[in-house]
C-alpha cells in the first residue's frame, strides 16, 4: 500500500450519494445504512477539532461532545467523514429529535457515525481504496 505524504488539507469535501433506480450488485461496491442527520467533516488539526457541514459551515460549538471526543484520541492530525445523528427509543436515527437536542428541547446524546478516514497523521488517505481506509480506521482509532 501506497500512502501519500501531503501538507494538511483545510478542505475535504465528502461524497454524496447518487440516486439511482436499484442498487448496483458486484465485488466493487458496499452498501452502507443511510441515516437521518447532519453530515460532518471532523477536521482535527494539531489537537484541536473543528466539525464542518459539507456546505463548509462550522458545526463545533453545536456539538461539543463530539469535538471534545475527537480531541481526546491521541493522534493530533486526522480527518473523518460522517453523520452526526440522535436515535430514537428504536435505535433508528431521528431528525427530529437531532434538532430538537441542537435547539436544547431535548437532552438526547449525539452519536457520530464514521464513514471514512480521509487523513491520518500526515498522510491523505484518498488515494486509496474506501476499504482500505476503512481497515486502517479499525486498527488505528480507538473511542472509549
Amino acid at each position: 500500500m501506497i500512502l501519500l505524504l501531503l501538507p494538511y488539507q483545510k478542505i475535504f469535501l465528502p461524497q454524496l450519494a447518487t440516486l439511482v433506480d436499484k442498487p448496483p450488485i458486484g465485488k466493487k461496491w458496499i452498501h452502507e445504512i443511510k441515516f437521518d442527520g447532519y453530515r460532518i467533516i471532523a477536521i482535527k488539526n494539531k489537537g484541536k477539532t473543528r466539525l464542518m457541514s459539507r456546505n463548509d459551515k462550522d458545526w463545533t460549538s453545536k456539538f461539543k461532545s463530539i469535538a471534545n471526543a475527537i480531541d481526546n484520541l491521541v493522534i493530533q492530525n486526522i480527518i473523518l467523514d460522517g453523520e452526526i445523528v440522535v436515535l430514537d427509543q428504536n435505535g433508528k436515527s431521528d431528525f427530529q429529535s437531532l434538532q430538537n437536542s441542537i435547539k436544547s428541547l431535548s437532552v438526547s446524546p449525539f452519536y457520530y457515525y464514521i464513514f471514512d478516514l480521509l487523513y491520518y497523521d500526515k498522510y491523505n488517505l484518498t488515494y486509496i481504496s474506501l476499504l482500505k481506509r476503512k481497515k486502517l480506521f479499525k486498527k488505528n482509532i480507538n473511542f472509549l
